[in-house]
């Protein structure tokens, strides 16, 4: 049974679109590969390599951060 008198469930917002950051980064802006890995492959699956961290296009950033 339901209780009309229980505060109800907080509304849920949808997640907002993730929107294009641009060229705003560069690989000496992360402090490790995984750091930039982690940046590049939250916009680059809808955006590309927006910000050209992926010089040899193989899906991996800033590979000379080791």
């Amino acid at each position: 049974m339901i209780d009309p008198t229980e505060t109800p469930c907080r509304q849920i917002e949808p997640p907002r679109e993730l929107a294009n950051p641009g060229d705003v980064k560069n690989c000496s802006d992360f402090a490790s590969q995984l750091a930039a890995q982690v940046w590049f492959d939250r916009y680059s699956a809808r955006y590309g390599d927006v910000a050209r961290l992926d010089g040899d296009r193989n899906g991996r950033a800033c590979e000379e951060n080791g």
